[in-house]
């Protein structure tokens, strides 16, 4: 258990170091968020092909509730973008974690 949290971690915080990096460097946020979404989405496919990851079909009642969290979910990653260009790591960091609970109350 304590293997999986380390591993976690050090992959929170390198992630973080790199979109840092990424947003300071790369002046297309959407494009960095599309590869990385591309790349997850070819890691998935080639686990499901190994065996690693089970996979169901999609249906059709799924596509337009998908299709709105994935939209919320790219305007909260622009965001983290924009954020980490302006701001500092810990300062993201806090306000990342600060995010649920800001959530719960609203």
């Amino acid at each position: 258990f304590s293997a999986l949290v380390l591993f976690h971690g050090t992959c929170s915080v390198s992630l973080t170091l790199l979109n840092k990096q990424l947003a300071l460097t790369f002046p297309h946020p959407l494009l960095a968020i599309l590869l990385q979404n591309a790349g997850a989405a070819l890691l998935s496919v080639g686990l499901f092909v190994v065996g690693v990851l089970p996979m169901r079909p999609v249906m059709r009642s799924h596509v337009l509730p998908s299709a709105a969290c994935s939209f919320v979910l790219i305007l909260v990653l622009l965001s983290s973008f924009w954020q980490l260009k302006v701001a500092s790591i810990p300062l993201v960091g806090v306000m990342r974690n600060f995010t649920p609970l800001v959530t719960a109350f609203f």
